[in-house]
């Protein structure tokens, strides 16, 4: 009998963006895995306190939890940019993702970085999925489109999690083995992750230490062990995988005008919005109206 084949591949944010010779983005961390493609200039990235150069074409892979940074274009004029943050709830999945060590995937290598079939199939359906998602978003101008931008969407999404697999298998190394964890271990990270993300727009103010507490308690295991369980199985610690959760919601909602920073707040669990607007800038950076005049600032 075949097995049962369930895992979710989430696109979480996808943007082709243009900027000015003056854009930067501060050293910020968060959960989810992204793809960063050069499509026009070079730019200048730091990942991990190691800077990078990035030319037209180059792919820049960064790992959840690694802090990155762009210093911006480094020719000095417009930057043109792809980003893709995505998660997967797999764990043969997500370990064989954390395992590509290498970071800059050059457009035009030498003979010994050769691009491989499985990368150039992977730059393929990320060219396909940045066209989708313009199309898409060009669409809800229509009134009555059939859902067929949408319905391209999701099948170039499908495209891009084959190709993402295929490139994880051989693009780590050969020494990093996929790691089979128990179905007990991986149902105990499921179910916490599952309760991080229902807590990350709850507008709960509990401790996320509460939360863990509250889980183990239930099924019968210690804190300390859910903590790990988590770390092994997803690759950062649960305060952590919530803090991205929280930071991301709150960068969706501050792209919208019509919500107050106090609206904000209120949403993600703050009962003060000084101390929200002070944590989120611990954590990108940048204070949230600061955050909302970048997205907003012409290109």
């Amino acid at each position: 009998m075949a097995p049962d084949v369930q895992a979710a591949f989430r696109v979480v944010a996808a943007h082709r963006r243009a900027v000015d010779r003056f854009w930067r983005y501060p050293p910020h961390t968060h959960p989810l895995f992204e793809f960063n493609l050069v499509l026009e200039g070079r730019q200048r990235f730091v990942v991990d306190g190691r800077p990078i150069l990035q030319s037209e074409g180059d792919i820049v892979f960064v790992r959840p939890g690694v802090v990155h940074a762009s210093e911006g274009s480094a020719a000095g004029g417009t930057l043109i940019y792809f980003a893709l943050h995505f998660d997967v709830d797999d764990p043969a999945f997500r370990s064989a993702l954390l395992g590509v060590e290498q970071i800059i995937w050059p457009a035009n290598g030498d003979a010994a970085t050769a691009e491989t079939a499985p990368m150039r199939a992977l730059r393929s359906a990320l060219s396909d999925y940045m066209a989708a998602v313009v199309e898409e978003a060009d669409s809800t101008a229509a009134p009555h489109d059939g859902g067929g931008p949408r319905i391209a969407l999701l099948a170039r999404a499908m495209r891009l999690f084959a190709a993402v697999g295929e490139w994880a298998l051989s693009a780590r190394p050969e020494t990093a083995p996929v790691r089979r964890e128990p179905e007990h271990v991986l149902a105990l990270a499921r179910t916490l992750e599952d309760e991080l993300r229902r807590r990350a727009v709850s507008e709960s103010s509990d401790p996320v230490r509460t939360c863990i507490a509250a889980i183990a308690g239930r099924l019968g295991y210690s804190p300390a062990y859910c903590t790990r369980v988590f770390r092994r199985v997803y690759g950062v610690s649960p305060r952590g995988y919530l803090t991205g959760l929280v930071v991301r919601q709150a960068k969706l909602w501050l792209t919208d005008p019509a919500l107050s920073v106090e609206d904000i707040s209120r949403r993600l669990g703050y009962r003060d919005p000084t101390h929200f607007s002070k944590q989120f800038k611990r954590w990108t950076g940048l204070s949230p109206l600061g955050y909302r005049r970048l997205v907003h600032r012409p290109g």
